[in-house]
């Protein structure tokens, strides 16, 4: 999204539709422009 809330052309896609019980999976990767102290660390369990 752009500073304005609105989806930017880059980031356009289409998705298939799910034809079986079993559902699908969605795998993302997000992608940061600076680095903070928490990137990349998994929180402790609770």
């Amino acid at each position: 999204m752009n500073a304005d809330g609105v989806c930017e052309e880059n980031s356009i896609h289409s998705a298939n539709i799910v034809e079986d019980e079993e559902g699908k999976f969605v795998l993302q990767r997000w992608y940061y422009y600076e680095d903070f102290y928490s990137l990349g660390k998994r929180p402790p369990e609770p």
